[in-house]
């Protein structure tokens, strides 16, 4: 290998992950790793549902090859080998009794995963990222992870369990990267961008604030031990919060205006040119520069 020659990225390691972060050392109760699939949430939401004893609350399946995996609005989520990092968490969050949290909370569950990513993106070789409603993180204002939910059955009549999958652009150049406005760590100028570091890092962040969560019972306005709740915690993060967005509904229309706040369920507080304030459960954000404001 030449000087010049990019370093190759280390493959991801599930000797080394589990020692970092399964029980009893770590919170995680599982944590797979596979070398290539079409989907870890398809993967893991079906192993949810077919086998809930082999994928316990706080299961995770790491792959840094994904080619068949499918985001928000059915669209493509690829990662080419070691570019990327495709992380699947399976969730059965339950209050401090063992009930299973009811399931108008789990709104929460992908903001709470955009906040530990930020958080865990940070530090002097990483980036300083930013959360866009309602599950994308940014860096400088372009896309660097996605975040998925989706609920699995539950034929036995048991609660769901909640799939999180995550995508983190990690290795790519900014030539590599499908659109303008995506961006990638190495792209950013990070310098831990070893796989390995990047789920570690997330997935002990994650489980830190999700223990906070289920403490809670599923209260996001609750402060839990980290000292802070959810809702201000994530508030803190958020990008899209004091800026003007253009909403694009589910149902086509569009509404235009400023997110001034998340609302106790998570939705996006938005006050309209009608001066009323709306509640966004679901919907599509555009950040406005000032001049597509006028």
């Amino acid at each position: 290998m030449t000087p010049s020659s990019p370093v190759p990225p280390a493959p991801l390691d599930q000797g080394r992950l589990e020692g970092s972060l399964l029980a009893p050392a770590g919170p995680w109760n599982r944590v797979t790793v596979v070398e290539r699939t079409g989907s870890t949430n398809a993967d893991a939401a079906a192993g949810a549902v077919a086998d809930p004893t082999a994928w316990p609350d706080l299961s995770a399946l790491l792959t840094t090859h994904q080619d068949a995996g499918r985001g928000r609005l059915d669209r493509s989520w690829e990662i080419e080998p070691g570019e990327g990092l495709a992380i699947s968490l399976v969730l059965r969050p339950t209050d401090p009794t063992g009930r299973p949290l009811p399931t108008q909370t789990y709104g929460w569950l992908t903001l709470l995963a955009a906040l530990a990513l930020a958080e865990s993106l940070g530090g002097p070789e990483g980036v300083t990222a930013t959360i866009k409603w309602p599950n994308d993180v940014l860096v400088h204002d372009k896309k660097i992870a996605g975040i998925l939910a989706q609920l699995t059955g539950s034929p036995d009549g048991t609660p769901p369990a909640v799939v999180l999958g995550c995508g983190i652009n990690v290795t790519q150049e900014l030539a590599a990267l499908p659109v303008p406005t995506a961006t990638s760590l190495a792209a950013s100028g990070a310098r831990r961008l070893d796989a390995n570091d990047v789920a570690t890092a997330f997935l002990s962040t994650f489980a830190a604030h999700y223990r906070d969560f289920c403490a809670c019972s599923g209260d996001a306005t609750r402060a839990g031990e980290r000292g802070s709740s959810l809702i201000r915690s994530t508030s803190l993060w958020m990008d899209t919060l004091g800026r003007r967005v253009r909403v694009q509904l589910p149902d086509g229309s569009e509404l235009t205006g400023e997110a001034t706040g998340l609302a106790v369920d998570g939705a996006l507080q938005v006050i309209g040119s009608d001066l009323a304030q709306h509640d966004i459960h679901a919907a599509d954000i555009v950040h406005l520069r000032a001049e597509e404001s006028r």
